[in-house]
């Protein structure tokens, strides 16, 4: 659902200064997670920062070509 909602907008963005991606984070050692799925090591996991470069470069001039993509921020 995530993926079609940004497929759409990715589209009526088209031509315009907006640039509309969808990171998929996967797994995260965070709280919430631990919470969720209480027996799993989240230990294993990456953290929040681990993954926050990708955001980062999404939004830096570097990422400007990138536009109506679903990144997975892990591999699966």
């Amino acid at each position: 659902a995530t993926e079609g909602m940004m497929q759409t907008l990715a589209h009526e963005m088209e031509g315009t200064k907006v640039k509309v991606n969808a990171i998929n984070p996967g797994g995260t050692h965070t709280r919430m997670r631990a919470q969720a799925f209480p027996a799993e090591d989240i230990s294993l996991l990456k953290t929040p920062k681990d993954i926050m470069p990708l955001y980062v470069y999404l939004m830096a001039p570097e990422g400007i070509n990138v536009h109506s993509q679903c990144i997975d921020a892990q591999p699966k």
